[in-house]
């Protein structure tokens, strides 16, 4: 019975309603012949007269084959005619189907509407409690269908899905399935996964559960009573020196003594090995035997991360002092140093300055006593202490807008003279006359600092000098006028001065 209504499509909305009806229809009598099949099939194996018992075997079997055939033809042909007509159904009309559709007996129709939320996910139609609905097969009794639903889960976001992954995760049998929600979950670490995935651990499947694990320990989402529980499972397990999670996992929890073994792979091991290694030392803290070796551009990176993890004055000076071994991995170092500045003491990361001064790029030291001023938890006298360090800074380095703009963010104003000079001095080479005035009113600071700047800084020396005989002609002195190269009033000729 094959279903012919493409021929129809395009010739306008006015078929829609009869295609419809067409599909009630043809549906009906699918129905009904499987009802007819089931009637005959037990007919088929009702007594009948005469012929032996191997002979009507043999004729019984043939028929209830014929009749599985039959139903099996029937049955794909019926989702067939979903498969065809579905696209005719507005998306109001396939949103209000699908849960019963997820929620039917027969394996096929399952599959069926898993595949069309699929679609949805992919055109962003989707909504909430459908999402919902499928992730809820993740406990369908067909392994297939669990492992299609897994497929999806990257692709699915809402409240509480981390939760329902990790209980799902706790009953499934299928290797494969619990593969791909360990896999989200180490994409997605999650609070209380790591029971779960300790299970999966032991029972498998181990690369995937020890990928998981590492995720969490990251992301210190692993109780500190689990730890020990997690290396005895990695201690039992026979794939350590292949599975480059376990080694990562060995290297986090493992003693001093595992640590020591594991140099041999630190040294001498493949990359990805000698990675997972270095990797796992950072996470535990352990700094020294990677910052030996960080002249190897593998482990470089990977050793400003354990020494960012550390956190203190000595991880920073170390990170300062200690060069990348390529150009392409000065950003590793940048990104640990800033984030350390961030955290530690002011008191420290002035002493840290104080090597950054003679020793770190001008851009790194700007960066890290940025990092230090923008740290939680920073008073306004700490800023201000930063602030003495960072404005000169930011003034040698053609950042004089900065300068003011920091200067000017302490919600209580400054009133100390030392930052009110700084103010004074980056507003000058910021071109922000009024602010600079504001700060000081009389012409000879002003004067001061273009006699400081006319050396260096030709040109934006003779902006200062014009803002300055603007500002003040009327009251400078002789000295005054005769150190900016003014005439007396009284032998001027007149020449008007522009502002710039």
């Amino acid at each position: 019975m094959q279903i012919e209504y493409t021929a129809h499509i395009g010739r306008g909305p006015s078929i829609m309603p009869h295609i419809r009806r067409n599909l009630r229809v043809r549906l009906f009598r699918l129905g009904t012949c499987s009802a007819a099949l089931a009637m005959a099939s037990c007919a088929a194996l009702s007594p009948a007269g005469g012929g032996s018992v191997p002979s009507r075997t043999a004729t019984l079997e043939e028929q209830v084959q014929q009749l599985r055939a039959d139903n099996e033809s029937l049955h794909d042909r019926l989702l067939a005619t979903w498969r065809d007509l579905w696209p005719l159904l507005s998306l109001e009309e396939q949103r209000a189907r699908i849960p019963a559709l997820l929620s039917d007996e027969d394996v096929g129709i399952r599959r069926f509407a898993i595949d069309r939320i699929a679609v949805l996910l992919r055109d962003g139609d989707a909504e909430e409690p459908i999402l919902r609905l499928l992730v809820e097969r993740l406990g369908d009794p067909d392994p297939l269908l669990r492992e299609a639903t897994a497929t999806l889960l990257p692709e699915i976001e809402f409240d509480g899905l981390p939760e329902v992954v990790v209980e799902k995760l706790r009953e499934e049998s299928d290797g494969r399935v619990a593969a791909m929600e360990l896999n989200y979950l180490r994409d997605r670490p999650a609070t209380g996964a790591a029971e779960v995935v300790l299970l999966r651990l032991n029972r498998g499947p181990a690369e995937a559960a020890a990928e998981a694990m590492v995720s969490l320990l990251e992301n210190e989402l692993v109780e500190t009573s689990l730890r020990d529980d997690i290396l005895i499972a990695v201690r039992r397990s026979n794939r350590v020196p292949d599975q480059a999670a376990m080694l990562t996992l060995l290297a986090t929890l493992g003693t001093p003594d595992d640590r020591r073994r594991l140099m041999v792979v630190l040294d001498g091991g493949t990359s990805s090995m000698r990675r997972a290694v270095a990797k796992g030392f950072a996470m535990a803290h352990v700094a020294g035997p990677l910052v030996q070796r960080a002249d190897d551009e593998l482990i470089y990176p990977i050793a400003m991360e354990a020494l960012e993890r550390q956190g203190d004055l000595e991880s920073l000076l170390v990170i300062l002092r200690r060069s990348p071994p390529e150009e392409s991995l000065i950003g590793a170092r940048d990104a640990a140093a800033v984030s350390v500045a961030s955290t530690i003491a002011v008191d420290d990361l002035l002493i840290a300055d104080a090597t950054m001064a003679s020793l770190s790029p001008p851009t790194l030291r700007i960066a890290v006593l940025l990092a230090g001023w923008s740290g939680d938890d920073r008073t306004n006298g700490d800023r201000k202490m930063i602030a003495r360090q960072l404005v000169p800074a930011l003034i040698e380095e053609g950042r004089a807008t900065e300068a003011v703009q920091l200067l000017e963010s302490f919600d209580d104003g400054i009133t100390e003279d030392d930052l009110l000079q700084l103010k004074f001095i980056a507003a000058l080479r910021a071109g922000a006359w009024n602010a600079a005035a504001d700060v000081r009113p009389d012409p000879q600071s002003w004067i001061d600092q273009w006699s400081t700047i006319s050396s260096r800084d030709p040109d934006a020396a003779e902006l200062m000098r014009r803002q300055i005989i603007l500002r003040f002609e009327d009251t400078l002195d002789t000295s005054q006028r005769e150190a900016l190269g003014l005439p007396e009033p009284g032998i001027a000729d007149g020449e008007s001065v522009e502002t710039p």
